[in-house]
């Protein structure tokens, strides 16, 4: 459900705010903060219908390049709603690399059920990999008018993305209920997703991982259903932290509420957050109003915590921001006891917001310029404590010229502080982008790059990591503050502190665990009056993990059989000279009770993994007697087992069997100097590499062996006059396990007659 989608409402015309007075509404064309960008589109402004013959945009979102995102719905070629989403370039221009010259139309229906449903996006969200993420509610009027969560990744070029779920898409129908709406959604830097809506009359939250497929670290079932019905969730943010914000209405006895849960990244409510992870909030007595909310509008997290929240009043038409606290009590710095309301008297909604670096919030929906006519499309900025702000636009708001009925649904800054806004006019998606603050004048910019080779160098394909915090340590002692200034680095690892006084800073990076610096631990940075420092990189690598067993190759055929079992206290190691011996600062680890060993947070490099056999075993497995690997950053290589055998023993002795009775008699002669032989290819002869042993003075032979088959024979020497006696078939056929001794192995001779 999308709150504000198509309506229309007149009523008599006054304009006030709660907390600070603002002018009439006018055109206004200056090249001025909050004017439209006309070199952008000639005119600042881009309506098309996704090349169908209608379209709504819904969502926006702005590409590391510039690129600018709109996703929707538009009709499919058979009449019903498809997700639609459009690249256009920095200049306003459909970007024709993408989809069909500029525009993907996709139907996951049509794939995932083989018949078309409504499908409409409301949400858009861009991964780490440059993965596109569209979100949105299937309505199947055909069957039983349920509606399902939907879900699409697209590749940048706009084709659908088959790694992800169902050749691209995936849905959800929580509980089998006929009414499960998504409306909103946000990418996480390891590419999972974390999307919002209701399941019938619960607000509900969904993690999605990079395959399509529910988390089962969130919940355990990849989703929470709120208990407190009925309620829906518009909104989601997440924090630096990981926790997750959601932000809604709930509904009680007067009406309509401000709803926001905290949930940790396992999917529990954090206790520290409101009442037990939830805060309700009716804004309107708190300004001095009886109205209740209609809808949920926007919801953001500022640097220090802090969240606001938006939406629109039911009956006087105004647009309502709250602001909180990290805790999630309100704020009274901002507006009145937290609450600031604009009540333009005509008909309005406040139907997205986003924060500035410096801190003012960005309003968009719609109002209307007079009690006569319908609203249109509509921007505004309000500073932090809750005024508007009179350097934007000269007022703090204005329509978009695009006519009416129009409404702005999303907003997104670009870097270079311009405005982007999308909506629908009714019949078309709009697109609009206003003039931001420049650049600041006084900045720090860097980004976080996954050191991959670990070689403390940015190198060309190693990619920036987003979602990281970056902090200016004010007091120096190494640790985020509360109160300190942070950022959080874009999809693309780029962070920037900007609207900084001259003086000195230290630059600091939130180090995730499993991760290691390769570069510089920190910058100090002293900037002059007007200056701006850039490539300020944090590089870092995720070290590699080794793992193995070392087990009793009993058998000897080098692999771990069920009933082998690991050979505890045995050493492990990295062999950095290659000199097979373990040397003084060479890593190495020795085997627990299972026989498992593991090299944890070990540099991205070429390994050499080898064994100290104890005496008395050879190894069997690797056939090399070691592993020679080569890992990059955040792999694990495992499996790399060693098998050991015990060595076995085969002896006995070569005699004159004097009485024919087949048995070594203390009379018998023994025979010193003759040749015994394990037969390998068991051709009963001796051949070339064949291991053999000569009798000593008392006639006796042994081999030392692995576990393994053996054919042991003996040679008859040339012109001796003797021939073989026992055994009776002239050899030995022996299977040996590991350390097995096999004595006795008597070969009788007899003379010829």
């Amino acid at each position: 459900m999308f709150f504000g989608l198509g309506t229309t409402r007149t009523k008599a015309r006054r304009h006030s705010v709660k907390g600070a007075p603002i002018e009439s509404l006018e055109a206004r064309r200056l090249l001025s903060v909050g004017a439209l960008d006309t070199t952008f589109s000639f005119d600042g402004k881009v309506t098309s219908a996704f090349g169908a013959s209608s379209g709504v945009g819904t969502a926006v979102a702005i590409q590391g390049d510039g690129k600018i995102l709109v996703a929707g719905f538009a009709p499919g070629p058979d009449g019903t709603y498809d997700f639609a989403v459009a690249r256009f370039k920095t200049d306003g221009t459909f970007d024709n690399s993408f989809g069909t010259s500029g525009v993907a139309l996709v139907s996951p229906t049509k794939v995932l059920f083989n018949r078309a449903f409504a499908e409409t996006a409301f949400a858009m969200g861009i991964g780490p990999d440059g993965k596109i993420v569209v979100g949105g509610t299937a309505e199947d009027n055909v069957v039983n008018s349920q509606t399902i969560w939907e879900l699409a990744r697209l590749n940048p070029n706009g084709s659908p993305d088959t790694t992800f779920g169902d050749q691209g898409y995936s849905y959800a129908n929580f509980n089998n209920t006929k009414n499960s709406n998504l409306s909103a959604l946000t990418v996480r830097s390891d590419g999972s997703i974390v999307a919002v809506g209701n399941n019938g009359p619960n607000g509900v939250v969904g993690v999605i991982a990079s395959n399509g497929s529910f988390s089962p670290s969130f919940n355990s079932v990849g989703y929470w259903i709120s208990p407190n019905p009925p309620s829906f969730f518009n909104r989601v943010v997440v924090q630096s932290d990981g926790k997750i914000v959601v932000g809604g209405t709930i509904e009680d006895k007067r009406g309509d509420d401000f709803v926001l849960s905290r949930l940790s990244p396992s999917g529990a409510l954090d206790k520290n957050f409101g009442v037990d992870g939830t805060v309700d909030t009716d804004p309107g007595p708190l300004i001095g109003l009886t109205d209740d909310l209609r809808s949920f509008g926007g919801l953001a997290v500022a640097g220090n915590g802090d969240l606001i929240a938006g939406g629109t009043f039911k009956s006087s038409d105004g647009w309502v921001i709250a602001r909180y606290r990290p805790d999630g009590s309100l704020s009274n710095t901002f507006g009145f006891s937290g609450v600031t309301s604009a009540n333009f008297g005509d008909p309005s909604d406040l139907s997205g917001l986003t924060l500035q670096h410096d801190g003012k919030i960005v309003l968009v929906g719609d109002l209307a310029t007079n009690s006569s006519s319908q609203p249109g499309a509509a921007i505004g900025r309000i500073s932090s404590t809750g005024l508007f702000d009179p350097t934007f636009a000269g007022s703090g708001y204005e329509t978009a010229g695009f006519g009416a009925p129009s409404q702005f649904y999303a907003v997104g800054l670009q870097r270079d502080g311009k405005i982007v806004a999308a909506g629908s006019n009714g019949n078309q998606m709009i697109l609009a982008r206003f003039l931001g603050d420049p650049p600041a004048v006084k900045s720090i910019a860097g980004s976080v790059i996954n050191d991959t080779n670990a070689d403390g160098v940015l190198d060309a394909g190693e990619k920036g990591v987003a979602g990281r915090t970056i902090y200016l340590d004010a007091n120096k002692n190494g640790t985020l503050d509360v109160g300190e200034k942070t950022a959080t680095t874009a999809a693309d690892g780029s962070y920037s502190f900007t609207s900084l006084a001259a003086g000195t800073y230290v630059v600091r990076e939130v180090l995730p665990a499993a991760w290691r610096r390769t570069g510089p631990l920190a910058f100090t940075i002293t900037l002059a009056k007007g200056q701006t420092v850039s490539g300020k990189n944090f590089l870092e690598t995720q070290d590699v993990i080794i793992t193995g067993t070392v087990y009793n190759d009993a058998n000897g055929n080098a692999k771990r059989d069920p009933t082998e079992k690991g050979i505890a206290g045995l050493t492990v190691f990295i062999d950095k000279n290659k000199n097979g011996k373990p040397d003084t600062g060479e890593p190495k680890v020795t085997t627990a009770a299972d026989g498992t060993y593991s090299f944890k947070a070990q540099p991205p490099g070429s390994f050499r993994v080898a064994e100290v056999v104890p005496t008395g075993s050879r190894i069997s497995s690797p056939a090399a007697g070691f592993y020679d690997l080569s890992l990059s950053g955040a792999q694990t290589a495992s499996g790399k087992d060693f098998g050991n055998t015990q060595l076995a023993l085969i002896s006995g002795t070569v005699y004159l069997d004097r009485n024919g009775n087949n048995l070594f008699d203390v009379d018998d002669k023994v025979l010193a100097g003759w040749i015994v032989f394990l037969d390998a290819n068991n051709n009963g002869k001796l051949d070339a590499g064949e291991k053999s042993a000569t009798t000593d003075l008392g006639g006796r032979f042994s081999f030392v062996v692995a576990a393994g088959k053996y054919v042991v024979r003996e040679v008859i020497k040339s012109g001796s006059g003797y021939l073989f006696q026992s055994p009776r078939l002239g050899a030995y056929s022996l299977t040996l396990s590991s350390g097995q001794n096999a004595s006795g192995k008597n070969f009788g001779d007899a003379l010829r007659e």
